[in-house]
C-alpha cells in the first residue's frame, strides 16, 4: 500500500521487501536488513578473547585488536540469610577504562 499524494514510501512490514518509488527516477527495489550486530561483532563473543575479572566480578569481551566490545558485572544475588544463591546475573556496563581494561595491557601486565 502507497501514498499516492505523499512522496513519503510506507515501508510496510518486517521481513517484506521495501519499494522506494518517487516520479524523478525509475523504481527501484532495494532490500534492507538491520541488526545491531552483524557477523564479525558475533564472533567476538563466541570466539575473541574474555577476561573475567575475580576481584570485582568484571566480565570483557575484546575485538580482534583487544579492545572492550562488551562489558559486564558479573555478580550473585542471596536470600536474606545469605546462605542460599538465587541468582546469577550478568548485567551489562559501560564503565570501560579502555586504557587499563584493554587485552594486551592486562595480559602483558601479568608476567
Amino acid at each position: 500500500m502507497e501514498d499516492s499524494v505523499s512522496n513519503t514510501p510506507f515501508i510496510g512490514q518486517p521481513g517484506q521487501t521495501i519499494r522506494i518509488t518517487n516520479t524523478f527516477f525509475d523504481p527501484v527495489m532495494i532490500e534492507v536488513e538491520l541488526a545491531e550486530d552483524t557477523i564479525e561483532t558475533l564472533s567476538h563473543a563466541l570466539y575473541g578473547n574474555q577476561i573475567k575479572r575475580l576481584e570485582d566480578g568484571k566480565y570483557l569481551i575484546y575485538d580482534k585488536d583487544g579492545n572492550v566490545y562488551k562489558a559486564y558485572n558479573l555478580y550473585e544475588v542471596q536470600n536474606n540469610l545469605g546462605d542460599t544463591k538465587l541468582l546469577e546475573v550478568r548485567q551489562e556496563t559501560e564503565d570501560i577504562d579502555n586504557d587499563t581494561d584493554n587485552f594486551n595491557t592486562i595480559i602483558n601486565g601479568i608476567s
